[in-house]
């Protein structure tokens, strides 16, 4: 497919998104290897993109032997959706429909969605599909339809009391989970004394391999904040 593609009059632009997420199955090296080798064969007729929201696991995969290739990459940090993509949204929502949006309630509830585009929408959809529907109400509608497209109850039962603790801590907005303080929360919850730096370290690794938690600018944080809505209010 990559000769085919790579053998036009000019050259295909090819894009590989979350491509990081093979970095954790082990029976994707030999899928690597073969991806890198063809790219470079062929990068004269293939310009490639690999894209991906969890850049700590993407950079992971530009240091495997698989893809030794991929090392003269340039890296790229794609700027933040802000105001523009809001306002933009806006402006479509209220082309389309009779109903005007508060601006900066809007600009709140996107950045409570993690400035994610994906969920902005869902909400605009909900405010569109019920023109009597409140803004906060529609951004609790988006936290249960996530919930259930990822399937976040079965995830949870699926995690230790340890692994729930940490994400638990961290849904409450605490950082530094190393830190004694933080350990100490987590062996309240569970009703023991704190766990250690390398248990909770364990955790957070399972956490991150089941897509619930990823490393941003050095700190641990969940993934999405519907989760984390999600997992505050399990323990109302």
């Amino acid at each position: 497919l990559l000769e085919c593609a790579a053998a036009q009059d000019t050259p295909t632009l090819l894009i590989l998104d979350d491509v990081q997420e093979l970095a954790d199955d082990p029976d994707a090296k030999p899928m690597l290897a073969v991806l890198c080798r063809s790219l470079e064969k062929h990068a004269d007729g293939l310009k490639t993109v690999l894209a991906g929201a969890r850049r700590e696991k993407l950079t992971a995969i530009f240091a495997t032997p698989e893809t030794a290739f991929l090392r003269s990459a340039t890296p790229i940090e794609l700027p933040r959706l802000g105001e523009p993509f809001v306002d933009h949204l806006i402006g479509v929502f209220e082309g389309a429909v009779e109903r005007s949006l508060p601006r900066d309630k809007m600009l709140a509830e996107f950045e409570r969605l993690d400035a994610n585009p994906d969920f902005f929408r869902m909400l605009l959809d909900a405010l569109q599909a019920d023109a009597t529907l409140d803004v906060k109400v529609a951004v609790g509608a988006v936290n249960k339809r996530v919930a259930a497209d990822f399937d976040y109850p079965h995830l949870w039962e699926g995690l230790s009391p340890l692994q729930r603790g940490v994400a638990e801590s961290l849904a409450m907005g605490h950082k530094s989970p190393f830190s004694l303080p933080f350990r100490r929360r987590v062996g309240t919850a569970l009703s023991k004394s704190a766990p250690s730096a390398t248990t909770v370290r364990s955790a957070l690794q399972h956490l991150e391999q089941v897509g619930l938690t990823d490393l941003s600018n050095g700190e641990w944080v969940l993934t999405a904040a519907p989760f984390a809505a999600w997992v505050k209010a399990q323990q109302r």
